[in-house]
């Protein structure tokens, strides 16, 4: 995909699924290491951060299957957000890692915000920018198609288009849900457990919009996959959510207590949850094995991903007569 594959007259299908396939990957990728790199810590901010990448990227997608071209905006991701993340990365490097725990010089006067947190909102707003222009573009391109259609069939009705985000910002909602509501900080013990389960997930969910826009098939996000794991994040949530209701548990000596919604919660030093028997704990609440549901998770959304990219691979390859990474050029003297 690109000039060189032009070039070369190696362009496919194919190659336009790799470039946005890797893109997909990288936004997880950058997402995570810029988080780190500006200190945000494996809590919320990390995640909203690694949120509005992932969103934009996917409205980006989305825009493309609809209007049938990638608009990048003057100050895009592609071009000069990764000139800016390269930047704040040397940046980092010479001067260090705490300048972004430091209190904004700038705006010192008026408001109390960190570097980081600056960076966040930053990101954020520019991510907010970028999305309501492609939801524009999206609704441009479909009141346009509609007039050619008649009574707007298949994608081009208004219900239909933007409908088709709402399985991906499920997934994201109850994800941040999880990561507010668990118990024991799933989230900062395991940081990157949790974005690269939702990364995989999110790469999937674009490379399956990007294959129904080069085969101009019909995009249905809902699948086996997603409804797997959706199906795994309601039973989490309805868990955590049950427990409010219960008693509040009472304190056992040597054990760290967690705060819930003022419920304390027994975990032992490496942060196993005890599930105490009425003898031990007569008030105490059945605690899920949180460790135990994101391992599921991340293995079911990994596999699903590498299964999909294979299964693509090969047929797209057997279809085409093509090679995957090499280009079969033809024999001398022919």
């Amino acid at each position: 995909d690109g000039k060189q594959a032009r070039r070369t007259g190696s362009a496919t299908p194919l190659g336009v699924l790799f470039d946005h396939g890797c893109d997909a990957i990288n936004a997880t990728v950058m997402s995570v290491t810029l988080a780190a790199m500006s200190q945000m810590g494996p809590g919320w901010m990390s995640f909203v951060f690694w949120t509005t990448a992932a969103v934009t990227f996917y409205w980006a997608t989305v825009e493309e299957y609809y209007t049938g071209a990638l608009r990048l905006a003057m100050i895009n991701g592609p071009n000069e957000g990764l000139q800016i993340a390269a930047g704040l990365s040397l940046l980092t490097a010479a001067i260090g890692p705490a300048f972004w725990l430091q209190p904004n010089a700038l705006l010192r006067p008026w408001v109390q915000i960190n570097n980081n947190e600056l960076f966040l909102l930053a990101s954020v707003a520019c991510g907010m920018v970028t999305v309501l222009q492609n939801a524009a573009n999206v609704y441009e391109a479909v009141r346009a198609n509609k007039a050619k259609v008649h009574g707007g069939a298949g994608k081009f009705k208004y219900r239909v288009a933007f409908s088709r985000m709402i399985p991906f910002y499920l997934v994201v909602l109850f994800s941040f849900l999880w990561v507010l509501w668990s118990p024991t900080d799933i989230m900062s013990r395991h940081p990157r457990i949790v974005l690269w389960a939702l990364g995989s997930l999110f790469s999937k969910l674009v490379t399956q919009l990007m294959l129904s826009h080069v085969c101009d098939e019909e995009y249905h996000p809902v699948g086996k996959t997603l409804s797997l794991v959706s199906f795994l994040g309601i039973h989490t949530l309805y868990n955590l959510a049950h427990q409010v209701e219960l008693p509040l548990m009472e304190t056992i000596t040597g054990s760290k207590i967690l705060q819930v919604f003022n419920m304390p919660v027994m975990a032992d030093r490496g942060m196993n949850i005890i599930l105490p028997t009425v003898s031990e704990a007569p008030g105490s609440v059945l605690v899920p094995h949180e460790e135990l549901v994101l391992y599921e998770f991340f293995v079911i959304a990994t596999i699903s991903y590498l299964h999909f990219v294979w299964g693509v691979i090969s047929e797209i390859t057997q279809i085409l007569k093509i090679n995957c990474l090499t280009i079969p050029y033809p024999p001398k003297g022919a």
